[in-house]
């Protein structure tokens, strides 16, 4: 399933196509000692729901995703781990796998493929440094190109004129110089490419607002330069400098890797049944590039494998279609494809599509799409209702998930095609309520190994797979059988989802990875820089009501009208310092796990109403601007203070909402007294909250005031191991203090240093990356009187470039 954050990114190529394009592969013949899976229909009944489902067995499933895992291990010499990101041997040999495993089964299917071009990329690491600063805010643009030799490279900073749209807006030459381009109308990519033809070597975009700024470089181009995004905030500095004459100095590096690609879609069709009336299910064929992806969606890929294996032990009388999409991880790019060059003749031959993907989560619910026929494509509620009624003929409990273009049935659905699909949950967070339907455990991840590099054969729950398995045999048999009821296909665009506020079109928050709607809210840093009058207002917008009493409660609102403006349905109401607010439940559901704990199963359409009760309604209204921006997960444990980090660090044990208002308020507000930042800085990597770990980071920072005693090299390096890879920021700290304080901490500390430098070698070469060319990496070991035993390799100017080769910028 496709997430909200990737590191690895893709895009369709341009193309223009006016058919559908699908290239047929001739039919392998089955090998003489395999059994003959033939179309005839002489020997052979019709499909019986109970009788296919009683075909599946979890040993079958086991057996091929073992299969898939060894398959995921070929590019283990590329990735240094096992993948099926496209692109990559692993993804290729799938695709093959699946191909082979239907062309055994004889003339029962027709199989095709559907290649389309593809570009993808993939940034392995970035670091920007601008002047004696790393802003917290760089981001790299997707598709970008590596530094040159993907190295890390020095130039002065040079200031764009206007936005950087034009060849006119660049000196004339900006050889060996790292060009700053505020946001503007033009496409990033542009930017990047007249950056590049005037020399650049990297390019900067600052927003032109308040906040970070993040994109693609689209189409690549061979003047593209790395391209990095930065916030208004961490620009202002050096544009002021850069303004009154003073140069400023960077540093950029960028591992990344662009590439354009073909990959492919395989399709399998009953020979038999009736062609005009196809029913279609599918499962995505790829993984991210962090893992296998054996749960996502290895699970349903082989769901499919099984279900269209077994199916050929029986007759048909509407013609039932299996695909397997590839870069469903990338943005849904094989469905999305698909569907598009669909004739409408063709489209209209599709009664159905289903999706499954992620059909065994360890901590599985059982999940059905909430598709109605008042926001999609007459039928799609047909879908959810034969799925409910089957859970309810086991005895299983199940529960309603959001039907928010996430997945491969977005592009169906835009295309006026009925959808539906069931699921066992990816990174959300399983309720106590949950716990009592389902088993499991609370406050987890469904699937704790999501886009990960453990989602392997070992993470998948053989029981919900199981259950899944039959469920989707159940689907296919039934329609396979009988369309009786079912709603008839009319004109494809009349179908598709209307431009009513309650369809599809309006509702859907997602397509792919990529976020279609964000609360963009400034978060906590922003919240006392606010005008502290109180005033009241008044707000009144279609569905939305609401009576406030503090400027920054009108803020928050202002924010969220931004997505609930087409909203006619508001379900939650929130009431905190004496008033309700009114919202859409799957706002703060999706962004907080305080609200989804406390909602626990909420059903659809069905008003909540949450109170809350506390002494301090200030902190109560920048927690609430902080549910609606960053989301954090519920995590019920106890933080206690330690001797190890100081008699001032209190017991922080509040109910869960008060405690974080709290956390924040410790990061330096107006609120609380602050907390050590050694202290803060723990509970921001327990608590993994973005916002958080910015203001301890900024909290960091400061004690790097040249005045201040070091802190403790222990700390340092305690600071730099901890920190997951993903949060870049306090490790690009951690390094950067060391680079500042290098010999006073060795003067003070002596063989401490030592000993805390040779347990952490890839620290060495962090420092090195960002001292930068072999000259000051010289010059810098010069000046240490007595390098320590973690630089002594690094430190030897013979052994310079081995030492960069192995291990520099890890």
């Amino acid at each position: 399933m496709a997430g909200l954050h990737f590191i690895r990114f893709a895009a369709l190529a341009a193309c223009s196509v006016s058919a559908l394009q699908v290239d047929q592969i001739p039919i392998l013949q089955s090998a003489s000692s395999k059994p003959s899976f033939s179309s005839s229909s002489s020997k052979k009944s019709l499909v019986d729901t109970k009788a296919l489902q009683a075909t599946i067995e979890s040993d079958n499933l086991l057996a091929r995703a073992k299969k898939l895992f060894q398959i995921a291990e070929l590019s283990e010499d590329e990735f240094n781990h096992p993948t099926r990101v496209i692109g990559s041997v692993g993804h290729t040999e799938t695709i093959n796998w699946i191909y082979k495993t239907i062309a055994d089964l004889g003339d029962y299917y027709t199989i095709s493929n559907q290649s389309f071009p593809a570009v993808t990329g993939t940034i392995f690491e970035y670091r920007l440094v601008l002047g004696n600063e790393v802003p917290k805010s760089a981001l790299a643009m997707s598709l970008t190109p590596p530094t040159k030799n993907k190295e890390p490279v020095h130039g002065q900073v040079v200031l764009v004129a206007n936005q950087g749209c034009d060849r006119s807006d660049y000196p004339t030459n900006l050889t060996n110089a790292v060009a700053l381009i505020q946001r503007g109308t033009c496409p990033f990519g542009t930017k990047s490419e007249l950056a590049g033809k005037s020399g650049a070597i990297a390019a900067v975009v600052y927003n032109n607002e308040k906040g970070s700024v993040s994109g693609t470089l689209g189409t690549p181009s061979p003047y593209h330069v790395a391209t990095f995004g930065i916030s208004q905030e961490d620009a202002l500095p050096f544009i002021e400098e850069l303004k009154n004459g003073t140069s400023v100095d960077a540093i950029a590096y960028m591992n990344a890797e662009v590439s354009s690609i073909s990959t492919t879609n395989i399709i399998a069709q009953t020979t038999a049944g009736d062609q005009d009336n196809c029913v279609m299910l599918g499962a995505h064929s790829d993984s991210v590039t962090a893992g296998p992806g054996i749960n996502d969606d290895g699970s349903g890929t082989i769901s499919l494998l099984e279900v269209a294996t077994r199916l050929t032990n029986f007759t048909v009388n509407n013609c039932v279609r299996f695909a397997w999409w590839a870069g469903e991880e990338e943005g849904l790019l094989g469905s999305d494809y698909y569907v598009s060059v669909l004739p409408s003749a063709e489209n209209k031959k599709i009664r159905m599509f289903m999706d499954y993907d992620m059909m065994g989560s360890p901590n599985y619910a059982y999940q059905i799409y909430n598709a109605t026929n008042a926001a999609n494509p007459v039928g799609s509620e047909e879908l959810r209702d034969l799925y409910i009624d089957w859970y309810e003929e086991q005895g299983l409990n199940y529960t309603f998930i959001p039907f928010d273009g996430r997945s491969d049935y977005d592009g169906f659905i835009r295309g006026g095609i009925p959808g539906g699909g069931i699921a066992t949950g990816a990174e959300g967070i399983k309720t106590k309520d949950e716990v009592a339907m389902f088993g499991g455990q609370a406050g987890h991840w469904y699937d704790d190994c999501y886009h990960q590099l453990c989602d392997d054969v070992g993470n998948v729950n053989m029981t919900a797979w199981v259950v899944n398995t039959k469920l989707i045999a159940h689907s296919v048999a039934t329609y396979a059988v009988s369309l009786q009821g079912f709603p008839e296909r009319g004109d494809v665009k009349k179908a598709s989802a209307s431009s009513d506020p309650a369809s599809y079109e309006s509702t859907v928050k997602y397509h792919g990875g990529y976020a279609v709607f964000c609360l963009a809210l400034e978060c906590f840093s922003e919240y006392d820089k606010k005008d502290g009058t109180t005033a009241d207002y008044v707000l009144d917008v279609p569905g939305l009501k609401a009576h406030v009493t503090h400027i920054q409660s009108k803020y928050i609102a202002d924010h969220i009208f931004r997505y609930l403006d087409n909203q006619k349905l508001t379900d939650l109401t929130v009431i905190y310092n004496g008033q309700k607010h009114e919202h859409h439940k799957i706002v703060l559901c999706s962004q907080s796990g305080f609200f989804a704990k406390a909602l626990n199963n909420f059903k659809e359409a069905a008003t909540n109403i949450v109170e809350l009760h506390h002494d301090n309604p200030e902190v109560l209204d920048a927690m609430f601007s902080y549910l609606n921006c960053c989301g954090y997960e519920y995590k019920a444990r106890l933080l206690e203070a330690t001797e190890s980090w100081g008699g001032n660090a209190r017991n922080l044990v509040h109910e869960e909402l008060y405690f974080h208002a709290e956390v924040y308020a410790a990061a330096g507000t107006r609120f609380f007294t602050p907390l050590p930042p050694e202290f803060l800085l723990t509970i921001t990597d327990f608590y993994d909250i973005p916002a958080l770990k910015k203001l301890a980071a900024k909290q960091f920072s400061n004690a790097m005031d040249p005045t201040r005693d070091p802190l403790p090299m222990k700390l340092i390096v305690y600071i730099y191991e901890t920190t997951p890879e993903r949060d870049r920021g306090l490790k690009d700290i951690a390094v950067a203090w060391y680079l500042l304080r290098a010999p006073r901490v060795i003067f003070m500390e002596g063989e401490s240093v030592d000993q805390a430098m040779a347990q952490v070698p890839t620290f060495v070469s962090n420092v090195l990356t960002y001292i930068g060319s072999k000259a000051r990496v010289d010059a810098f070991c010069d000046d240490l009187i007595t390098p320590p035993g973690g630089w002594e390799s690094c430190c030897d100017c013979a052994k310079h470039d081995s030492a960069r080769k192995n291990g520099w910028g890890e």
